[in-house]
């Protein structure tokens, strides 16, 4: 086989690059965020904090982005709030956010499968960029679907599907369900603050993409809500708001909704705006315990294939933090008393520690190799142990899965003509450079390997 037809059989892998993000331009986003609950003084006063500051988000290929935050700004909340709380913002402000050095985001197909951050961040700062780009996790490909008679899933042409994955946020890795359609012009009027920028709809639609879940349809629970900029203050008891353990408090439930806004269709698009809104009540007496709100919307796309410099510097000193899932600083943790129960949260994304608890991942009957259950389930950097039956007559197969490969993340599908060796490398350049086995998900012809840096791999 000539080596053109090898080329042109390897790039089949590619072909559906990443729908959100087009080389050669940069994204700028706004950031608003609350985090509040109710105050005790009162039945509609409440404290909390309240955030806002910018992205810039930079595509380098179809598998990687360069992101930075700027302007990032935080207050304290301890008033009676009205719809006009975004509005009044300015005056709310008390205090910089330092959150300002450029940081990797790992895509497959479009998908963040994990981030990489300056080293120096403290493991606080590392969860509110997971906050930050939890906003933009958009599976317009059910990827992660979840196996089930009812999915409808996305077709070519189409702006319409409903579908189940298991995905990975900041508030754990959850069952969530898509609803995906087109826009009616009648609330393309109602709501100009959805479609930003209006004009880069082109021959395309205005799709809107509702992401809902709840934490008790979660292989891991993270306890920790969208917390943007809790911060311990001399003047308040309120530090990290919504740490509480989820899991082992069963008065608590919480929900999480969230409306993505594109324009363009499934397989190419702009994310216009996206807006959570998670909300925890007590069970006993539904009486509201917290509610959070992140509201991203797009300020500008400028091309810069005119640019020169444009990747940002200081890029060299980076770690690998695996999935967008909130982790756990264990070393900085106080074990739980009854006097504090809400001091420990449930570790979500493990430590480098090979010692970790496996962990059994969702019932899947869309891939038979184990590896690629747990690649799957949690991300590249685990490996199965075992695997047991599950699901309908046990035809299903579950697998426990263990930390082996922290900071590793997966190439995209490519052609099973380029030696598994050399994946790492079309795939990361030399950001990646070991091969440690590798994952049979692909479509037949096709694989995908694990790429580690040099001092990622415990094994």
């Amino acid at each position: 086989m000539n080596r053109a037809i090898i080329l042109t059989v390897a790039l089949i892998g590619l072909v559906a690059g990443n729908g959100a993000w087009e080389r050669n331009k940069e994204y700028t986003y706004k950031l608003l965020g609350r985090t509040l609950k109710p105050s005790p003084e009162s039945n509609n006063k409440f404290v909390g904090v309240i955030s806002r500051a910018y992205l810039t988000i930079r595509p380098q290929s179809d598998n990687l982005l360069i992101g930075q935050i700027s302007r990032a700004e935080y207050g304290k909340v301890n008033e009676t709030l009205t719809e006009e709380w975004i509005s009044n913002l300015d005056s709310r402000i008390l205090n910089n956010w330092p959150l300002n050095k450029p940081f990797k985001v790992h895509l497959e197909n479009g998908v963040i499968r994990s981030l990489s951050v300056d080293a120096s961040l403290t493991n606080y700062e590392v969860n509110q960029l997971k906050v930050i780009m939890s906003q933009f996790q958009v599976d317009s490909r059910a990827q992660n679907q979840i196996q089930l008679s009812e999915n409808q899933l996305p077709e070519k042409y189409h702006s319409t599907a409903f579908y189940k994955t298991m995905e990975p946020l900041v508030t754990g890795n959850c069952e969530t369900v898509y609803e995906i359609s087109a826009i009616p012009d009648y609330l393309i009027q109602a709501h100009p603050e959805w479609i930003p920028v209006p004009e880069l709809k082109g021959a395309g639609d205005f799709i809107q993409i509702t992401k809902s879940r709840s934490h008790v349809n979660c292989h891991e629970t993270s306890g920790y809500l969208l917390d943007m900029a809790g911060r311990k203050d001399s003047n308040t008891n309120e530090i990290h708001l919504v740490r509480m353990n989820l899991s082992a408090n069963h008065n608590l439930y919480v929900t999480e909704d969230r409306r993505i806004v594109v324009s363009g269709s499934l397989e190419r698009y702009t994310i216009q705006s996206s807006v959570t809104f998670n909300k925890v009540n007590n069970v006993h007496d539904n009486r509201l315990t917290l509610t959070d709100l992140v509201n991203v919307t797009l300020e500008s796309v400028v091309d810069t294939t005119d640019r020169s410099g444009f990747a940002p510097e200081n890029l060299t000193n980076l770690k690998n933090t695996g999935n967008l899932v909130y982790t756990f600083d264990l070393e900085a943790s106080i074990a739980p008393t009854k006097s504090n129960p809400q001091q420990l949260l449930l570790s979500t994304t493990p430590t480098n520690d090979t010692n970790i608890t496996e962990t059994w991942s969702s019932c899947w009957t869309a891939f038979p190799s184990a590896g690629s259950i747990c690649k799957n389930n949690f991300s590249p950097e685990y490996s199965s142990v075992n695997t047991r039956s599950c699901g309908f007559l046990g035809l299903g197969k579950q697998a426990l899965c263990k930390l082996y490969f922290p900071g590793c993340v997966a190439t995209p599908c490519y052609s099973v003509f380029i030696h598994h060796t050399e994946l790492c490398g079309y795939a990361f350049g030399n950001e990646y450079p070991r091969t440690k086995g590798g994952f049979d998900d692909c479509a037949p012809g096709f694989y995908r390997a694990r790429c580690c840096t040099e001092q990622s791999t415990l094994s």
